[in-house]
Parts: structure tokens; sequence; C-alpha cells
């Protein structure tokens, strides 16, 4: 019986509801050159809002469009922020990573079946084509093809600008993790049936980013390049990561785990970090801090500004299979751009007053908060 009241008590807690806080994602300010469009996706009083305006300078914005508005439903599914919405006839579910300035949608969906002719029962996680291993199947991937088109694609957002459009369509703009250099006293390296592959910490400086076109106002998550993974046989108590920061910062972001969209499965079964003690010699400070078992960039606040620290592993949430502890990403917070309370109250401060409601379902009213204008 006793066994029976665990095991119900771990699913609800896995299946608990997600309602802490707002969320405005203002990376694209930082990250884009581009000044014609400026989307913004956020998380503000439990609804899940897409606003659009026409420039940056948001104290001339006299009435920003409002896309979408809708009550996301957030829960934790498995140490994953899950959301699911009825819009009309389509149903949408989203898997959300989140942090400070940071709301990243990882879309799911049901596939068609050609078998069958009818949508699958199994739905998948939309993975871009370019990370296909076969084009033809959108649940495929290949971390070398991935690589290579990277590499082809990377762009500088520099060189966007109205009238060339239509040549930096598919290109891919890489957000600035703040690293300038990081080594790992050990990683690890492996053959599998995706080829060979290795845990480097070099692959945090890549995670996040835009590919232009129809969604480069959205920031996305690369879940096809492998996260960080000590090396050592063991839980890797003792391993550290080296990292120089491109500008003096007392603020970074943590994404723990094997963040893997694909196999989310990975996340559970292998081993996250619980505490870090992070050290830095200019100056002189040492601090332990704990990170969260979940899905969502965990904020760490160190003493000082500072521009280089070591980041040790000192205890670990167990993989349920495997021993490897594995961090996805590190974001360093640039102290030099507008800070994200200042951008969020400008943000906030626009829509309240007044949108052009451009809504394709508005069969729910707008939210109290948002005043709508005439077009």
């Amino acid at each position: 019986m006793k066994k029976i009241f665990i095991a119900i008590f771990s699913i609800l807690l896995s299946l608990r509801s997600f309602a802490e806080g707002d969320y405005v994602d203002t990376t694209y300010f930082f990250n884009i050159e581009y000044d014609y469009l400026v989307r913004i996706h956020m998380f503000y009083k439990n609804y899940y809002l897409d606003v659009c305006c026409d420039r940056r300078e948001f104290d001339l914005i006299k009435a920003p469009s409002i896309n979408a508005c809708y009550d996301p439903r957030l829960k934790i599914d498995n140490h994953f922020v899950k959301g699911e919405a009825k819009l009309g006839d389509t149903h949408e579910c989203f898997y959300y990573i989140l942090g400070k300035g940071l709301l990243i949608p990882v879309e799911k969906y049901f596939p068609y079946d050609l078998n069958t002719e009818k949508l699958s029962d199994k739905p998948v996680i939309l993975v871009d084509i370019a990370m296909r291993k076969n084009k033809l199947d959108p649940s495929s991937y290949s971390y070398q093809n991935w690589k290579k088109y990277k590499e082809y694609a990377k762009f500088d957002s520099k060189n966007l600008n109205k009238s060339n459009w239509h040549e930096w369509s598919r290109k891919i703009i890489f957000y600035d993790a703040g690293i300038k250099n990081i080594t790992a006293s050990s990683y690890l390296s492996e053959n599998t049936k995706n080829g060979y592959m290795e845990y480097l910490p070099q692959n945090f400086l890549e995670r996040l980013y835009y590919m232009t076109g129809d969604d480069y106002d959205r920031i996305s998550y690369d879940t096809v390049t492998p996260p960080w993974a000590e090396g050592k046989d063991d839980y890797g108590i003792g391993e550290y990561l080296d990292i120089e920061f491109k500008w003096s910062s007392d603020e970074l972001q943590i994404l723990n785990g094997f963040v893997d969209f694909t196999r989310m499965d990975l996340y559970e079964k292998n081993s996250r970090v619980k505490t870090v003690l992070i050290e830095s010699e200019n100056p002189k400070f040492s601090k332990e801090y704990q990170l969260e078992d979940l899905v969502r960039y965990t904020l760490i606040t160190l003493p000082q500004k500072t521009q280089k620290i070591r980041m040790t592993i000192k205890d670990v949430y167990p993989g349920t299979k495997y021993k490897d502890t594995c961090l996805s990403s590190i974001l360093v917070t640039n102290p030099n751009v507008p800070s994200y309370e200042e951008m969020k109250e400008k943000i906030l401060n626009a829509i309240k007053k007044g949108v052009i409601d451009r809504r394709y379902d508005k069969s729910e009213p707008l939210p109290d908060f948002i005043k709508v204008e005439e077009k």
C-alpha cells in the first residue's frame, strides 16, 4: 500500500501546475540588429502573449498589435514545463524553456501517418529540416548534418536589412552566451548510433539561435547538439569548468541536465548537478549554489562582478540509468545593455497603453490589463 501511495504521489508531483512569476523574452533586442520589426513572446498574469511592434524604441510606439493571447495551462511534466491550449479548431501543445529574459517555445505535433492515412496518436517534437537525418521525416535528426549546416549558414545580424530579405532567409544567428573561453577538467566521448559524439563544454556557445525567415523573431533551442557531460566513471563530483566571460558580470544562468526534446527521457536517465561551488580569484570569492532539478534556467547571482570563474560539481541528482552528470547551457548576463527589468517595464507599459487586436481567434475577450485601441 505504501508503494502505491508513493507511486501516485510521484505522478502528481511530476504533473504539478506551474504558475511561478512572469517571463518576457527580451533576447531579440540584444542579439538582432535588424530594426524593422520586433515580436515579443511572454507569460504575464497566467496568459501567453504574442505582441508585435514596428520598432524597438518603445517610447515611440502608440499601439503595438497583439497576435495571440490565451491561458497556456502550464504544468510540470517530468521536469519539463508544458503548455496546452485549444485555439479554434487547433490544439496547441508546446514545451517551454524559461529563464530571466528568456521564453523558448518547443513545438510538439501529431504527424500524418501515411500507412493509416490519419494523424498519428504519437506526438513528436518538430525538428528543423536542417537537423533531420531524413528530410521527409520531421522526427529524425542528425547531429552531423546540423553541424555542417551551422557552419554554412552562420550569419551576422548586422547584415540584415529590408532590401536584402531574400538573401538571408534560412541563415542562423547565434545568441551571445557571453562566454569568451571555456574548458573542462574532463568530458565524455563515445560512439553512438548517430556517430562519434563529444560532450564538450564548447557546445554551450551556440545552444540558442535564431533561424532567419518567417520565424526569425523567435529564439530557438538547439536540441540536437549534445550537452557537456563530465568524463569520469562515477558521478563526477569534483569535476569543474573554467569559464572566462566576455564582460565583467555578477550574474549567469544555468540549464541543468541532458536537455534533448527528441529524447526527453535522457534528462532523468542521466545525472544532473545539484550543488556547485563557484570560485573567483579576482575579485576573490567562493560560494555554493543549488541548481533546480527542472528544465528551466537557474539564475545565479555572484557576490561581485568578475570575468573568470571556476564552477565545481559538489553534489548531483543521480540519473536513473547513467552516472554521467550533464549541463546543457550557461549564459552570462551582459551588464552593458539595458537590464531585463528595464526592458520588461517598457514592454508592459506599451501594452497597457493600448494594443491593436490582430488575433485570429477572438472568441475569448482580452484580459482587463490589456487596453484595445482602434486601428
